[in-house]
This record gives structure tokens, sequence and C-alpha cells, in this order.
């Protein structure tokens, strides 16, 4: 088989993918390094990659000599046309590294389409695997050449539990028969209490996790906190204002000294510094700005919550499909919100904080809260409220696939699930695309009346569903992460990937492209 490989980043991956490699029938072999060193000296890039790409070359489709050397067929109008679905998607992605115009994001979209077209054409790609959701834009164009030629995609997402992971063949669909095996587990236990439903080790703790009295917060924040030892908010705060001084004093001698020169090299820096620049999205600014205009909750009105997702990350883009825009998700809660209601919309705390420290802030400005303030019935919520408080006493809870709304289920909450992820197959979940939907949406939660037991039993039926499709393991360990298992675990986790990938390719492609 050919197959296309994104990206290798570590010494753990390599090793597993290399593993997978070894029990498929390989003939050509495109893989992305993330790490210039595995790119040159690592066991995919020795044994079985033919072509090599490496990450920080590819990201900006800078690099001339792809479109050179020998010189590679251009894009036509076919092929835009056929893209056509997923531009407003990769265009908000380029928020990750770009901040230009339009014109300069469509030539680097046509960069990219014209470069990986031409790889998956002339290697003659039959499968594309990624070992995370494809989230920076040339791996989520070639996930979208991919389906528009129809060649099969295996990916590896993280669940919202530690240590599990799961396949999936479609971002937007990625477990299609979780549905169907939910219902047939709830109609075989219907008559059993929940308490006689035993679940996997492991799957129990995480089960009893959510549901006794340990701290909910997510994983992957307590990692990042505890790794980091995030500095206190003076030092915070002292950064920040260095940074902003710094922006500003450079840009202003720029312009001082090129501002009336006509030579097209100074043109070409100003245009570039102006565009790149945080100069006028400087974080420091906004974030006085929301804890200006933001308000304590008050506990005694009837409202939705819905807390914002960090940006850029994949949970938002690709996942939040078209609403990777949030704006777009709360005017239309907004516009269908019954009267007396209000939106609580809580900024997300790392995007408030950790944005300032590092470059996290190409999603926000002044004008994204300004917009969200116009809605006569949304209310800013400042950013250190407790969120397990306000889903508590919320109606519902709002959001692209963040785990806030998992944790509305567990309190008995409907989940309005705007964007795409496993949690979408969940009790208690309705997902929301057209304005039918968020009509449907709102007169469900008027008439909301299930029982605490009833949710619970039927979210130990969702966990048991996942018995089936939920892996041990990582797809790639982060030094946060690696502190939080041992070296056997390690091993164990290589393996399951092994064979959670080795058996969906199999599946797919059947027997004739094994090796063993």
């Amino acid at each position: 088989m050919n197959i296309l490989i994104d990206s290798i980043a570590d010494n753990y991956m390599d090793e597993w993918i290399n593993s997978l490699l070894d029990r498929l029938n390989i003939e050509r072999c495109a893989v992305v390094f993330s790490d210039k060193e595995l790119l040159n000296n690592g066991k995919v890039a020795n044994n079985y990659a033919t072509s090599k790409y490496f990450f920080w070359e590819v990201l900006f489709a800078q690099s001339e000599r792809f479109y050179q050397e020998p010189p590679i067929e251009p894009v036509d109008t076919i092929l835009l046309k056929k893209m056509e679905p997923y531009v407003d998607e990769i265009f908000w992605m380029m928020e990750r590294c770009e901040n230009r115009e339009y014109n300069h994001r469509w030539r680097m979209y046509c960069k990219h389409l014209r470069l990986w077209n031409h790889i998956l054409e002339s290697m003659h790609i039959n499968c594309f695997v990624c070992c995370a959701v494809p989230h920076e834009v040339y791996s989520f164009i070639i996930y979208a050449l991919c389906k528009i030629k129809n060649i099969p995609v295996i990916g590896i997402s993280v669940s919202n539990f530690f240590g599990y992971f799961y396949v999936f063949t479609d971002i937007k669909n990625q477990l299609p028969h979780l549905k169907t095996t939910l219902k047939e587990i709830e109609k075989k236990y219907e008559q059993i209490p929940t308490e006689n439903i035993s679940l996997y080790i492991g799957l129990d703790k995480v089960f009893d996790s959510y549901y006794g009295k340990e701290d909910l917060t997510p994983y992957y924040m307590v990692a990042h906190r505890n790794y980091e030892k995030k500095q206190q908010e003076l030092v915070n705060i002292l950064r920040r204002k260095k940074n902003l001084v710094k922006t500003r004093m450079r840009f202003l001698i720029w312009g001082m000294r090129h501002f009336f020169k006509f030579n097209p090299q100074v043109f070409e820096s100003m245009s570039s510094l102006a565009y790149k620049t945080d100069v006028f999205r400087e974080p420091e600014t906004w974030l006085q700005y929301y804890k200006a205009h933001s308000v304590v909750a008050d506990y005694t009105q009837k409202y939705i919550y819905v807390p914002l997702h960090m940006q850029p990350e994949n949970s938002s883009s690709p996942l939040g499909g078209k609403y990777v825009d949030q704006l777009l998700m709360v005017n239309l809660l907004a516009y269908y919100l019954p009267e007396g209601y209000y939106l609580y919309v809580k900024d997300h705390p790392d995007q408030l904080q950790q944005s300032q420290v590092y470059t996290f802030s190409s999603h926000r400005n002044i004008q994204f809260y300004q917009e969200l303030e116009k809605i006569r019935n949304v209310r800013l919520i400042y950013y250190t409220e407790d969120t397990y408080k306000l889903i508590q006493n919320s109606c519902a809870v709002a959001t692209l696939t963040g785990t806030a709304g998992f944790e509305a289920i567990i309190y008995n909450k409907l989940f309005f699930m705007f964007g795409y992820n496993f949690t979408q197959y969940a009790p208690n979940v309705i997902t929301i695309r057209t304005k039918e939907d968020c009509v449907r949406a709102m007169d469900t939660m008027l008439q909301y009346n299930q029982s605490p037991q009833t949710t619970k039993k039927r979210m130990k039926l969702f966990f048991k569903a996942l018995e089936g499709v939920l892996h041990v393991g990582q797809p790639y360990v982060e030094p946060q992460f690696r502190a939080m298992v041992s070296d056997q675990e390690i091993e164990e986790w290589k393996q399951n990937l092994i064979n959670a990938c080795y058996d969906k390719i199999v599946e797919v492609f059947g027997e004739s492209v094994t090796n063993v």
C-alpha cells in the first residue's frame, strides 16, 4: 500500500508507527516529521519513508523547492470547486499562523492544495494516517483532499479521559456505530439496576470519578498546570506589559525609519510586520476590556451556560465545524432563547491568562467581546467564576465539543453540542447544526424533567458502549503526561496503538495489505 503519515513528533511515536508499518505491505511511504532529528535518523525515516517532509517547512507553504524541482501541476477550477465545502474551516485554521488579509491566505491555501494534491497523485497514496485530529492547515487540507478523492483516512483521537484513545475515519462522524450499539445495550440492560452494571477495569474508575467526589478538572489542564508551575499573577502581568511595550516600540521605530521610503523590500517588511505583530491584537488590552465588562453570575436567573473554547485548538478547529467562529453559536442561541432566559458566556481561563504569556491571541480582540455585548440577552461572566457552579445552576450547557458539556450531562443537564466528537452520541446531548435544531433544543429544555438516577444509568450504559471502541493509550506522550505513567504502561500503550490501527486498516482494506 502507499501511505501518507502525519506527523511523527517524538521517539515514542516513531517506535509504534515503525512497528505498525512492519505489519503492512508498504510500497511508498510519505511522512511528515515534527522533529528534525527523527527526520534524519528516526526508525520510520530510515526503514520506510520514501518521501520526507519537515513540519516547519511545509506549515507555511513557503519552500519553493516543492513547486519547482520538478515543476508540479497547478490547481484548476475543478479541484477548487470540489474543495469548497472545506474552505471556510481552512481559512479559520490559518489563524494559527497568519493574521494576514484574504488574498494572502488564498495564495497560501492554493500553494498547499497544489503541493499535497501532487503528492497524493504522484505517489498514488491510498491511505492517510493522522496521529491526531488534523488541525494544522496543511494536515486538514490533506484530510479534505482525501475525502474528495475517496482515499481512506485512519485517524487517532484522544478521548476526554486520560490514557484512552479511539480510531476514526471521519472527523464529523467519528464513531458511526456507537449510537446503534448504545441502543442495543440500553435494551439489554433495561431491567438491570445501575449498580449491577459492570464496566471494564479502568473504565469503571473513570465513571466513578465523575460520579464521586473527585476533582473534575480535565486531566490536560491539571497536567499543564503541574508541569509548567504557572508563574504568579504578578510575573504574568509584568511579562504582558513588557511584550506590549516591546511590540509597540518595534512597530513605531520601523514606521519612523521607513514609512516614507518607496523601496519594495521595505514595503514588504512593513506589510509583514503590520500583519504578523500583535500590535493591533494586544492581549493585555482585550484582557482588561473583558475584566471591565464582565459580571459576577446571578444564580437567581434562568440561563444557558456557554463556556467558550480556548483558540486556536483542535476542539474548535476543525471539530467545531462552521461554528469555529463562536459568535455564530452565541447569536443562534440568543435569537431562539426563550423570554426570561439569559446566555452566560464565559471565556476560557487559559485564553485570558496563558495567551498573554504565549501567542494564542489571534482568535480574540476587543471587537469579539463588543459583538457579544451587543446581544441583549448575553451576559459576559467574569473568568474566575466557578465553572462547576455555573453548570450546576444552569438550565443547559452549550459549547462546541468542550468537557464542560460532558460534565453537564453528569450534573443531569442538557448539552447543546455544536461540534463533533464522540460525546455527540451520549445521552442528554442535542446536536445543533441548523436553526431547526436550535428550536428543538430550546423546546426540549423547557420540558426537560429527567431524573438524576435515570441520567446516571444512561451514562453508565454509554460507558458500556464505549468499551468496544476506546483503547488504553495515548498516540503521543508530551512531557507533562510522561510523568503520569510508568515505562511498562508506555510499552502497553504502544502495542495497543499498533493493534488498533492495524485492525482498522485491515477492516478498511482487507488482508491483502498486511505483511504478516
